[in-house]
């Protein structure tokens, strides 16, 4: 059997840079052979329309809206990933050399 990849990690910083894992967004496999996207180590998860919701994966209702199939989760990953802010510094502007 073929190992499997569970996880993917998509961001607007180089992985390399001392802030990627903030604006990490990364992608983790379901059963079912769905995904979630979840920002860095917090509990915040995107749904299906793209906004980010804080919560916890206990109820039918809650995966239906978050978990995705893996189109969807890539197209949400990076579009979320784009636009991320940590204390009012997006990837674009780090990239820039503003921090």
């Amino acid at each position: 059997m073929e190992p499997e990849i569970t996880e993917y990690t998509i961001c607007a910083l180089p992985l390399d840079h001392g802030d990627a894992h903030h604006f990490a967004v990364v992608l983790q496999w379901r059963p079912g052979n769905l995904w979630v996207a979840r920002r860095g180590g917090w509990r915040d998860y995107l749904d299906r329309n793209g906004e980010w919701q804080h919560g916890h994966e206990d109820s039918d209702e809650w995966r239906q809206a978050h978990w995705l199939d893996f189109a969807t989760a890539v197209a949400l990953a990076q579009t979320a990933a784009a636009e991320l802010t940590v204390n009012g510094w997006t990837a674009e502007q780090i990239l820039a050399g503003g921090r």
